[in-house]
């Protein structure tokens, strides 16, 4: 499917009193493939250094980098932890 042909996403308003939704990746879908392959990439080769397209924003303590690659593992099946102290990237997550 093209983008051009791709649905439209809704623009129904949030619900009273949800969080605003922070940006991740412009694209979701090859961003998260793309930031993916350079995950695999790194993993496979130790010690080697891989440029990885980072997010512009990020909240703390996550790194732009750090919050790619969350992005592109965790989704709402996979379990992870987060101290306390890291609510706000808990929050975006």
């Amino acid at each position: 499917m093209s983008p051009a042909s791709s649905p439209a996403r809704s623009s129904a308003p949030a619900p009273a009193g949800a969080p605003a939704m922070a940006p991740g990746f412009t694209n979701p879908v090859f961003d998260s493939q793309r930031m993916f392959r350079h995950l695999l990439e790194a993993m496979s080769y130790p010690g080697r250094i891989v440029a990885v397209g980072a997010l512009a924003s990020a909240p703390a303590p996550l790194s732009p980098a750090a919050a790619a690659a969350c992005l592109s593992l965790v989704d709402y099946e996979t379990p992870v932890w987060l101290d306390a102290a890291t609510q706000p990237a808990r929050d975006w997550l």
